[in-house]
């Protein structure tokens, strides 16, 4: 590279610099405009945490003019903790609160004059470095000692080169140095040990070699010594074929945030997925084949990253719950360019609350997901403010659990939704499409308590499960008289707050003829009507107020969870129940889940009425299983 080229490239990071101080992309303390401080910004009642490692330079460069600091990446404006290198080196960023940053490197040395971003090549490109809650996270080493690589990939001008990786790797195929490219296909691998290398591009083209090669044995190699320069090791990009659209909104739109398009093989693993810059997108490198298409469908690793996602679909137009089975199957032969494959961002659902400690205290800038129990629906997130607010977007119609609190952990462990301290006993929450759903508080599991129920009475923590979820309120005069019997309206109630308490308006005609309007359980009997789960009696009736026996308890369960594929064992698992029993099927599902395990003696005694104690038991249980 001539000397005029790197005064240019130079004046470019230079201006590139100044327009992020302009945008507040990067602090003005950082490059000395404003004294440097350590931020203290800590939540009261924590320890905070640290960022530390190793920087290595040049021989030509002063460790002393180099600089450190990291941004907040969930709460941007607050101070940017920054420290000095020490004389061997090492750097300590001390007292940061639980969040995500992005690590700067900043020096004035002629021999250095630009700012690094941990893990990336650019101030757009970068890694994030997660730090728990009193957590010292240490190995955020920056090399800029050693040699160095440059070069340009070569591609046109469609591709977007923040997809492209560029690699140096050494004789044992080790990569030792990567990075993006720029805009314009320039990169510069710094910190390269003594070696021989080879240089690779891949992700948004095809696997290409420095020296034209078509593999690691046949590229051409780079010899590394001391603190050598090596310029010129270009590469001829190949972008394979491509797929590029737009994707548009309804404004205003919540969903406003970082996007990706992915690319599926049809048998649903993802190919490549890059992001939205824009509103544009195109996703290059790809083999002739049969592609599937979707926004908003990888689960990002980053919560600040992930948030304000859309409601994930398929092209075109399938949303996420119908599954891939409907999408457009998209066919590329090689080097084809495929565009305007538009999509149309929705913000979907929604799920907004609070973040709470067991003291009422608010979790500010901690972590909140929406998952749900068998994976079927991608994970979104969101960061709580201040006050401990969250507000979860682009959630598809469906039942999810909450997981809160997963980095600012002022109290061990994480909480789910339902304010319990266990996965297993995670709380339903249904959300549709296009509708808020207001959770309220998130927040430590403190033991819950009915008057008649005390700690050490058998299936004491369940019952208290049922009360803290919210799927037993228990009578007004706060008892929950567990040794009663579960009547069949009760029973539905039950169940419908453990789906989560989907959306449903109950119809003006009542499904049963001995179920007015104007029952206490209408609208859950009218529930558990339309999705099957009970369908009655010959005449019509329900019959609310009766007992719920120990077999229609396991058959209403077994339906609940839609099982299909379940085939009963020859031999009863219990004395009493025979093969040809009414409910075999399902009774027998029920012992092979561990749900009901029956009595010492074997037995299950079917046409006894289930005690309010023990259905608390069951629902535990059930809530707990994998799928």
């Amino acid at each position: 590279m001539s000397l005029l080229r790197i005064r240019r490239w130079r004046m470019a990071v230079l201006a590139t610099l100044l327009a992020s101080l302009a945008l507040g992309m990067v602090p003005a303390q950082a490059v000395g405009l404003t004294p440097m401080t350590v931020g203290s910004e800590t939540v009261s009642g924590t320890t905070g945490g640290s960022i530390s490692g190793t920087v290595t330079v040049r021989s030509d460069v002063d460790l002393g003019s180099v600089s450190v600091f990291a941004t907040n990446l969930y709460n941007p404006s607050s101070n940017a903790p920054s420290g000095i290198v020490n004389s061997d080196g090492s750097y300590t960023l001390p007292s940061l609160p639980a969040a995500e940053y992005k690590v700067y490197f900043y020096s004035s040395d002629p021999g250095w004059s630009r700012m690094e971003v941990y893990g990336g090549s650019d101030l757009s490109t970068y890694t994030p470095v997660l730090v728990k809650e009193g957590q010292d996270v240490t190995g955020i080493d920056q090399n800029m000692g050693g040699g160095r690589i440059q070069g340009r990939v070569e591609m046109p001008y469609y591709v977007d080169t923040t997809t492209v990786v560029v690699e140096a790797l050494d004789s044992s195929g080790a990569v030792v140095a990567s990075e993006f490219p720029s805009s314009g296909g320039h990169y510069d691998l710094r910190g390269i040990p003594d070696g021989i290398y080879r240089i690779r591009a891949s992700g948004g083209v095809l696997t290409s070699w420095h020296g034209g090669g078509a593999s690691f044995a046949e590229a051409a190699t780079v010899s590394i010594v001391g603190e050598q320069d090596v310029y010129n090791a270009d590469l001829a990009g190949d972008p394979g074929s491509s797929i590029s659209g737009w994707v548009s909104s309804a404004w205003p739109a919540t969903g406003e945030g970082m996007h990706r398009v992915s690319v599926h093989d049809l048998s649903g693993k993802v190919v490549k997925d890059v992001p939205v810059n824009s509103s544009y997108y195109t996703v290059s490198g790809l083999q002739p084949g049969q592609y599937k298409l979707a926004l908003d469908m990888v689960t990002v690793g980053s919560a600040h990253q992930a948030k304000n996602s859309y409601e994930g679909q398929y092209y075109s137009g399938v949303s996420e719950d119908k599954g891939p089975g409907p999408a457009q199957i998209i066919t590329l032969t090689a080097n084809e360019q495929k565009t305007r494959f538009d999509f149309s961002g929705t913000d979907g659902g929604s799920m907004k609350g609070y973040l709470r400690d067991a003291d009422g205290h608010p979790l500010p800038f901690a972590v909140v997901e929406a998952y749900t129990r068998d994976g079927s629906l991608v994970t979104r997130k969101a960061v709580t403010d201040a006050q401990g607010r969250f507000d979860i977007t682009g959630l598809t119609t469906g039942s999810y659990r909450l997981r809160g609190n997963t980095t600012n952990v002022r109290l061990a462990g994480t909480t789910y939704s339902g304010s319990v301290a266990d996965q297993s006993e995670a709380k339903e929450i249904a959300v549709t499409s296009g509708a808020q759903t207001d959770v309220g508080t998130v927040a430590y599991w403190s033991r819950a308590n009915f008057s008649d129920v005390s700690e050490g009475q058998q299936f004491d923590h369940q019952i208290s499960w049922m009360k803290s979820t919210g799927i037993s309120t228990g009578w007004p005069d706060a008892t929950f008289r567990p040794l009663l019997s579960v009547n069949r309206d009760a029973m539905a109630a039950f169940l419908y707050r453990l789906a989560g308490q989907p959306a449903f308006t109950p119809p003006a005609s009542s499904p049963f003829v001995d179920v007015p309007t104007t029952s206490q359980f209408y609208k859950e009997i009218a529930w558990l009507a339309s999705t099957k789960i009970s369908g009655g009696w010959p005449d019509q009736t329900f019959r609310p107020l009766q007992p719920v026996n120990r077999d229609a308890m396991a058959a209403f369960l077994h339906r609940f969870a839609k099982v299909t594929d379940f085939v009963p064992p020859a031999t009863s698992p219990f004395v009493d129940v025979p093969a040809n029993a009414q409910f075999y099927k399902e009774i027998a599902w029920l012992a092979s889940t561990g749900i009901s395990t029956g009595w010492d003696d074997r037995t299950f005694r079917p046409l006894q009425p289930v005690n309010r104690d023990a259905m608390a038991a069951f629902m535990y249980r059930f809530n707990a299983q994998d799928s």
